[in-house]
């Protein structure tokens, strides 16, 4: 009994993760490119291959365009310090989520210091340094008691 209530819990805890992931997603489309509508159908910009957003109607398989939100300059989602993100309509046929996209591992030459995932296409290091509080700009909440802003940047999560 403890081991079905086990995998049902775990099962239930996996579900937001992979619900959450699949809000992002990037343009995957022969063309290279894909344009990005308003509402009446007008193109108002062009995302390239690749180009990583947050599709908000990605729970809603009935539609054919999906609203997103993605950041012009860097390819990311949301640019900080000044927070520049785009808004439109692309077709859901252009989009491949991340959840999709062919898993990250974790490699041998992972230290305490520097952990590195890779597939057959894309490597990522990173690495853990001490945050030094005198290199960044940080913005205090006093009266809530924790941290505003880093660097101007405000939607960070985690930063309290």
């Amino acid at each position: 009994m403890k081991k079905i209530i086990f995998y049902i819990s775990a099962i239930l805890f996996c579900l937001p993760i992979q619900a959450q992931q699949r809000f992002f997603g990037v343009i995957q489309d022969a063309d290279g490119y894909t344009n990005v509508r308003d509402t009446s159908g007008t193109v108002i910009g062009k995302l390239l291959d690749n180009h990583v957003f947050a599709d908000w109607d990605a729970q809603k398989n009935h539609k054919e365009w999906h609203s997103v939100e993605y950041g012009a300059e860097t390819g990311i989602t949301k640019t900080c310090p000044n927070g520049n993100t785009h808004t439109g309509d692309i077709h859901k046929s252009r989009i491949r989520y991340l959840a999709d996209l062919p898993q990250l591992k974790k490699q041998p030459q992972s230290t305490d210091k520097c952990l590195v995932y890779a597939n057959d296409t894309l490597t990522i290091k990173i690495i853990f340094q001490k945050f030094n509080p005198q290199k960044h700009a940080i913005v205090y909440d006093l009266e809530a008691g924790f941290v505003r802003s880093i660097d101007g940047c405000s939607d960070l999560t985690g930063i309290d």
